[in-house]
């Protein structure tokens, strides 16, 4: 981006370089800043940019945003810098021309990103949401991270309170969207699954009639939001016009048929539980109706891998690990210990759960819930660790010494705690690690 652009985009400014100067990069952060970035003052929690900006000029930045009184050259003044952010993230998009697909949703958004990626990058340059950048700050340096060199764009959006996804949206412009479900997250900040459903329609209803809406038709909730978009549908019953069939799973791999446009085709992905098949089906529909070829779209699906702490299995200590760690909620929770069960339906089971955050007054009810369900999902033992993780033991029906052995409040503990418990029970032992890293 060149100085004149900015210029004419923040005329706040005292700005002396040359009209034809280029700024090659955007910068937040000192340490990783490079010569020639644009270095944006983000006030946050535990820190204020603006106590860096000389660092920032020291080490090569061209210019610096700031919405407080800065001394020296190079400065742009904005009244807020994360909306500064946007504003540069909003224009630079402008610029972009291939099509931009917007994932958001309460479980599985951010694999179905990654497994998105994996699957339209058999054939196509793809760009995506590194990780979970995917807030207010992720989503603008995400954008602006995207160059024109590629086929398609893939951005995540999470949210924690009503209008979020509307901001971010508006900023990006995508010309598809995908939501994945609805559920329990957030709901401290929201109040209410109504809640919930309304902050991830915004969503769809930024889409124009021009673009794609990706409508998840078993969700109740998601099936329900209107669009202007032009809505494609998927899941699992009949009438949609993507549909899975046929689940059959076994160790580590799950079978099933995808039916669609009067055609059938058959997948094997290296995954398990009926979420995994979900998120393959709508990368499926993603995928296809982006012009992508079946056998393309097949190899991609079934050689995707998960990773990112995201229900990766390995042995260690005696144990098959399942290691579910990324983030935990009571529908993820729900999901991954019915998954577990059906995968290693002869095993014996044992859980190490966090505790969930964000979930306000319905905190309690909620870990009680998660450990009855662990309790009918055939876990034989939990051990849980955090704030109100000692309902998920209430749940599950311990008695109170029973619970003084498996509630800890360090990890070390609970590890050795685990350790002892695996010495007196058989081989077969899965261990699922499920809670927010």
């Amino acid at each position: 981006m060149k100085i004149a652009e900015i210029r004419n985009l923040f005329p706040n400014h005292n700005i002396t370089l040359a009209d034809d100067f280029e700024i090659t990069g955007i910068s937040k952060d000192t340490r990783d800043i490079k010569k020639g970035d644009l270095y944006v003052a983000i006030c946050g929690e535990n820190f204020d940019g603006h106590a860096f900006v000389e660092k920032a000029m020291e080490k090569g930045a061209a210019l610096c945003m700031v919405s407080e009184d800065t001394d020296g050259e190079n400065i742009i003044r904005v009244d807020d810098t994360i909306e500064g952010l946007a504003k540069l993230a909003n224009y630079h998009r402008q610029k972009l021309t291939k099509p931009m697909i917007a994932i958001t949703g309460s479980n599985g958004k951010t694999t179905t990103k990654e497994y998105l990626a994996h699957v339209l990058g058999q054939s196509m340059c793809v760009q995506a949401t590194y990780g979970n950048l995917n807030n207010h700050i992720g989503v603008p340096l995400t954008l602006l991270s995207f160059t024109e060199e590629a086929d398609i764009y893939i951005i995540e959006m999470g949210m924690n309170h009503l209008e979020e996804i509307r901001s971010l949206a508006r900023t990006a412009q995508p010309t598809a969207g995908l939501i994945t479900s609805v559920g329990r997250a957030h709901l401290e900040g929201l109040g209410s699954l109504d809640a919930v459903a309304q902050a991830k329609s915004e969503l769809f209803d930024e889409l124009n009639e021009n673009n794609l809406a990706f409508v998840f038709v078993d969700d109740p909730y998601i099936s329900k939001m209107n669009t202007k978009a032009q809505k494609v549908t998927y899941g699992f019953i009949e009438g949609v016009d993507y549909r899975a069939t046929d689940l059959e799973s076994g160790e580590q791999k799950t079978n099933f048929k995808i039916q669609f446009n009067g055609e059938e085709v058959a997948v094997e992905i290296s995954l398990v539980g009926k979420h995994h098949v979900q998120n393959a089906l709508s990368v499926f529909a993603v995928a296809h109706k982006h012009g992508q070829s079946i056998d393309g779209i097949l190899k991609g699906l079934e050689s995707f891998e998960i990773n990112f702490n995201r229900g990766c299995h390995f042995e260690k200590g005696g144990f098959v690990v399942v290691d579910d760690s990324y983030n935990a909620n009571p529908d993820s929770l729900k999901i991954t210990l019915n998954a577990v069960n059906e995968e290693y339906p002869n095993h014996q089971k044992v859980a190490a759960i966090g505790g969930m955050l964000e979930l306000g007054d319905a905190a309690i009810e909620l870990h009680e819930a998660v450990g009855k369900e662990a309790r009918g999902a055939g876990f034989s033992d939990i051990f849980v660790y955090g704030e109100n993780a000692e309902k998920y033991l209430d749940g599950f029906g311990y008695s109170e010494e029973e619970k003084q052995k498996r509630f800890f409040d360090d990890h070390e503990s609970l590890a050795k705690s685990l350790m002892s418990w695996r010495k007196e029970h058989d081989e077969d032992t899965v261990l699922l690690l499920k809670g927010s890293r």
